[in-house]
């Protein structure tokens, strides 16, 4: 049995160190659909091992009237756990949709990093799709972090027939645009772009986590839809956090780990 912490504070409604803070309603609706487990990264950084896993989550009225979202914490690395440095969690902001078909992909950006609008108004999309941008606020980011780019493929049964012909015609291009998003903070800092394929209604997830060098040409060989088939049949989706593989120039696909709703983690399985 790992180490229990319990009753650890995530977030509250106070100002946090950003001169931000939680409007109360939102603060209540974003606690209400936490699931039971949460799995903790460091930095909100999915492609690394998972550091703790956040369970028996509840709302609690601080003393100043303020609220608190208290957990208890089931910690998995205790090393890396030691220089955690705090608690905070991601939210949801405002979307836009770009395109006028079937919504294929969805595009994570933090808007401390990134301006939405101009993002939005930038991108192109083939006929028949639609992406829609969501702003994604990542709280007690450190301004030296290396700031990360989400993008969501929506599978939900299966892949649909049109993925394979959308990211032929399309994926180089919305690589370039991705790729050519200028942080607000620092124009020519490097983006790392994440690329997730879920499978809902599971909330296991395939992510591929490119290498700031990975070219638009690169990512255009890769075979999207034979990933995400073989991620997609795999047996036991409900039991799986996430897959994570690293994508380098060339582009070369290195599966790192398999990680488990309860944390713990694996070899995951070749998906070719």
């Amino acid at each position: 049995m790992e180490r229990i912490i319990h009753g650890q504070t995530i977030a509250t409604t106070h100002v946090d160190s950003h001169g931000e803070r939680f409007d109360r309603e939102h603060f209540r609706a974003v606690c209400k659909r936490l699931p039971d487990d949460v799995v903790a990264y460091v930095q909100h950084d999915g492609a690394q091992r998972p550091v703790c896993r956040g369970f028996n989550h509840r709302l609690v009225a601080l003393p100043d009237g303020e609220l608190a979202l208290v957990a208890d914490i089931e910690v998995l690395d205790e090393d890396r756990f030691a220089t955690f440095g705090g608690f905070s969690i991601a939210v949801m902001g405002a979307s836009s949709v770009v395109g006028n078909g079937e919504l294929v992909v969805e595009d994570l950006l933090n808007p401390r990093y990134f301006d939405t609008t101009t993002a939005a108004h930038r991108l192109k999309v083939p006929p028949g799709a639609s992406i829609r941008i969501t702003e994604h606020y990542q709280r007690e980011l450190s301004p030296t972090d290396v700031v990360i780019v989400l993008v969501v493929i929506l599978a939900r049964d299966a892949i649909k027939a049109m993925w394979d012909g959308f990211w032929s015609a399309a994926g180089t291009d919305i690589w370039g645009w991705l790729k050519g998003l200028k942080r607000k903070d620092h124009s020519t800092a490097p983006t790392r772009v994440h690329l997730h394929i879920s499978a809902k209604p599971h909330r296991a997830k395939l992510i591929l986590a490119f290498d700031p060098e990975v070219t638009p040409q690169d990512s255009a060989q890769i075979d999207i839809q034979s990933l995400a088939s073989h991620f997609l049949a795999l047996p036991d989706l409900d039991t799986i956090d996430r897959i994570v593989a690293t994508v380098r120039p060339g582009p070369v696909i290195t599966f790192e780990f398999l990680s488990h709703l309860d944390g713990s983690t694996e070899d995951p399985p070749p998906l070719v």
